[in-house]
């Protein structure tokens, strides 16, 4: 796997539920209450989810993987992560976990 794909699986990752949470780092996080983040919201929204306990958002911030993570999130490239494109990138990465568990699945069944 690439540092790009695991930066952008990191962050998807850090979106899980509770969903109440995350909707509390994004109003917290969006400093300008325009309701969309810029980059440097972005970084301090990752930054409240890694303080919350999400490992993924803990790995983000300690590999410093926060331009490859945005540019996963920011799907239309005007620079900001609307809640729209955070919940598209959840979706994502659930749809990859759910098919990555079916294929580790028919491995362990095979061995």
């Amino acid at each position: 796997m690439t540092r790009s794909f695991l930066a952008a699986l990191a962050f998807a990752c850090c979106l899980a539920p509770p969903a109440h949470a995350d909707a509390g780092a994004f109003h917290a996080s969006d400093a300008d209450g325009s309701g969309s983040l810029t980059f440097q919201e972005f970084v301090t929204l990752v930054g409240h989810m890694a303080s919350s306990g999400r490992r993924i958002a803990v790995y983000v911030q300690h590999t410093g993987l926060y331009g490859i993570a945005f540019g996963r999130v920011d799907r239309n490239g005007d620079g900001l992560a609307t809640p729209d494109e955070l919940l598209a990138a959840q979706a994502w990465i659930e749809a990859y976990a759910a098919r990555h568990d079916a294929t580790a699945a028919t491995r362990v069944r095979r061995q």
